[in-house]
């Protein structure tokens, strides 16, 4: 204890300023003591909260890092989704496109054809007086069928007009025919008869 006593005093003399006794320098030091330890517990306790948070941190990029995987996947998904809708767009689209230039097509055919069969008709009506015939179907108005009337459903009138048209038509020339090759035969067997009598 001499040689601890001696460096107490030793130091004393080198600080008269701080220490005016040795008990001074015994009480610094219990301070000093004291405060490392607290330092000491303080640092182990800053030490467990920084590798709370360092843990949390890697947590949090973690959960963070799926969270984008996750949301990449989603996006690429409905990026696929939006190709796949923007395709059937345009596939119907297409089917839109060739529908109405088909339909136009054949509004525009089936407009020549009710057309023709609209001249058909009057050059059947026209035709009809010099035959004297009169169509059922007709009635006794000369224009049966108006404004009022949707063309097909006129045409389709129209179309039973002609088709008596043509049948009476066909009737006159079967009995014409048949009227022909019945005057053919009676001018042929008279002929016959006729050069008979004159070899007699």
């Amino acid at each position: 204890m001499k040689i601890y006593e001696d460096y107490l005093k030793e130091v004393q003399e080198q600080y008269p300023d701080e220490f005016t006794e040795m008990t001074d320098i015994l009480n610094r030091h219990d301070t000093l003591k004291r405060t490392n330890t607290n330092l000491m517990d303080e640092n182990q306790g800053l030490q467990k909260e920084l590798d709370r948070l360092t843990n949390d941190i890697g947590i949090y990029e973690r959960d963070k890092t799926n969270d984008i995987l996750r949301l990449n996947n989603e996006i690429a998904e409905l990026q696929k989704e939006l190709e796949r809708t923007e395709d059937e767009k345009n596939r119907k689209q297409k089917i839109i496109e060739d529908k109405i230039k088909s339909d136009r097509i054949q509004n525009k055919q089936l407009s020549q054809v009710v057309m023709a069969i609209n001249n058909l008709y009057w050059k059947c009506k026209e035709q009809r007086k010099g035959l004297q015939l009169r169509f059922e179907a007709e009635g006794t108005e000369l224009e049966p069928y108006g404004d009022d009337i949707k063309p097909l459903d006129k045409a389709e009138k129209q179309l039973t007009i002609i088709g008596e048209f043509i049948e009476k038509y066909q009737g006159i020339l079967d009995s014409l025919t048949e009227h022909t090759q019945t005057d053919s035969a009676t001018k042929k067997y008279s002929t016959q008869g006729y050069t008979k009598q004159s070899h007699h």
